[in-house]
C-alpha cells in the first residue's frame, strides 16, 4: 500500500509539471501584454515551482493527488482569461477612437468627423445622452445630402433615446462636477472627463495581475498555511503563518492596487 501510494505520488509529481509550464508560459505571455508586473511574474513563478515541490514531496501523500488535481483544474480558468483579455482589447481600440477624436477636437471642436467618432463610441458604451447632444451640432445647418449617412445615424440614436434619464449628464472623475451632455471638456476642472469614463472599465489594474494573484494566495490559503500548521517544532507553525499572512497581504496590496490614469 505504502509502495503504491509513493509511486503514485512520483509519477503526480512529474506529471504536474506540465500544467505548471501552462501557467509559467501564459504569465510571461501576459507580461508582454501589459497585464502583469514583473514583480507579480516573479512571485507567480516561485508560487508555481512551490507548488509543483510541494506536489512532488507532500507532507502526507494523501496530499499529492489534491495538490495535482487543484493545478489542472486551475487550467480551465484560462478559457475565462481569453474571453476577458479579448473584450478588454476590444474596449481598448474603442478608447484609441475616442483619442484620436480628443486629439483632433483639441484643434477644433467643430470637426465633424471627430464628433461622430467619439459620438458612436459613447453610444456604444450607453453614454447614449452625451453621444446625441454631441454629434447635434456638427450635423446642424449642413445640407443632408452630404451627410445622409451621419444624420441617418444620428436619427437613429435619437429615436431609441426617450427616456429623460439618459440626458442626466456624467460626473467628472477628476473633480466629480457633472456635466451636462454636449460637454466634451469639464466646465470646472477641464479634463476629458468623457475620455476619463471610457477609459474607467480596464484601465486599472491589470486583469493578468488579479488572476495570479488569485492563484497565489489560494495557494497560500489551502496549502501553505495548512502545511505550516503541522510543523511540531516550538513556535514554528505560529512564525511561519505570520510570515505567509504578511506575504499574502503584502502581495495582495501590490498586486490588486489601482494603477493610476492618465489624464
Amino acid at each position: 500500500m505504502m509502495l503504491a501510494q509513493a509511486l503514485g505520488t512520483t509519477f503526480l509529481g512529474c506529471l504536474v509539471w506540465i500544467p505548471i509550464a501552462v501557467w509559467v508560459i501564459a504569465m510571461v505571455h501576459w507580461t508582454v501584454q501589459g497585464e502583469l508586473d514583473i514583480v507579480v511574474l516573479i512571485a507567480g513563478f516561485f508560487a508555481a515551482i512551490g507548488l509543483g515541490y510541494a506536489t512532488m514531496n507532500p507532507p502526507d501523500p494523501a496530499w499529492s493527488p489534491v495538490l495535482f488535481g487543484l493545478v489542472v483544474a486551475s487550467i480551465a480558468l484560462f478559457p475565462i482569461a481569453r474571453v476577458a483579455f479579448a473584450r478588454r482589447a476590444l474596449e481598448a481600440m474603442e478608447v484609441e477612437r475616442a483619442e484620436q477624436a480628443y486629439a483632433t477636437l483639441r484643434v477644433s471642436q467643430n470637426d465633424l468627423g471627430a464628433r461622430m467618432k467619439l459620438a458612436r463610441v459613447l453610444f456604444a458604451k450607453g453614454f447614449v445622452g452625451e453621444a446625441i447632444k454631441i454629434a447635434e451640432p456638427a450635423l446642424q445647418g449642413l445640407p443632408r445630402r452630404l451627410v445622409a449617412d451621419e444624420i441617418r445615424e444620428f436619427e437613429a440614436w435619437r429615436y431609441q433615446a426617450r427616456d429623460p434619464a439618459l440626458f442626466r449628464g456624467t460626473a467628472c472623475l477628476n473633480c466629480r462636477t457633472m456635466n451636462a451632455p454636449g460637454e466634451i471638456y469639464c466646465s470646472n476642472c477641464g479634463a476629458p472627463f468623457l475620455l476619463d469614463a471610457l477609459r474607467g472599465p480596464f484601465s486599472r489594474g491589470g486583469l493578468g495581475r488579479k488572476l495570479v494573484a488569485a492563484w497565489v494566495l489560494a495557494i497560500l490559503l489551502f496549502i501553505g498555511i495548512p502545511a505550516a500548521s503541522r510543523l511540531t517544532g516550538p513556535g514554528q507553525a505560529p512564525a511561519l503563518i505570520g510570515l505567509q499572512v504578511v506575504v499574502g497581504a503584502l502581495f495582495s496590496w501590490f498586486a490588486l492596487r489601482e494603477k493610476g490614469r492618465a489624464s
